[in-house]
């Protein structure tokens, strides 16, 4: 839908005045929350040209997370960090569609795992299954809740 709306916006020009579309960095961030990593940084790249004040910063965040990506699977957690590091600095307002599988394996499955451990009374288990989430996802407040409700006398019970 939006490679539409760009579509329509360039033909709408009036004549004679040379059809423009949306920088070339707000290109690469769409290409990018949409999966499309390949065609992102090549608008990135040649956005170096026409839209540098913005791209100059944007494509080596794309290049790192590109170069990220294979890994993702098996990422330690000091890349899993950086990723989504990568994707929160590329687009502050929503992540990308790629890092989805990454911020389940690292963050969302882990902190499941640690309420579990919670829950049963096991809390060495929980605190070490945190503390994982909170080195990847350092602001993650679901994570900082539990860590809290964990800290207080009880437990959290």
């Amino acid at each position: 839908m939006t490679t539409a709306l760009c579509l329509l916006l360039l033909c709408a020009a009036p004549e004679g005045e040379k059809p423009t579309g949306p920088p070339a960095s707000d290109m690469a961030i769409l290409y990018f929350l949409a999966g499309d990593l390949r065609r992102a940084v090549d608008v990135a790249r040649a956005g170096l040209k026409t839209d540098a004040v913005k791209c100059k910063p944007l494509f080596p965040m794309l290049v790192e997370y590109e170069f990220l990506l294979p890994k993702r699977e098996t990422l330690t957690v000091e890349e899993a960090k950086a990723f989504l590091e990568w994707d929160r600095k590329i687009s502050p307002k929503a992540q990308g569609k790629l890092t989805g599988v990454v911020y389940r394996k690292y963050v969302e499955t882990p902190l499941h795992y640690a309420r579990t451990a919670n829950q049963g009374g096991e809390l060495e288990k929980a605190k070490k299954l945190l503390g994982e989430v909170l080195i990847v996802d350092p602001k993650n407040e679901d994570a900082l809740a539990l860590k809290a409700l964990i800290a207080r006398p009880d437990g959290g019970r």
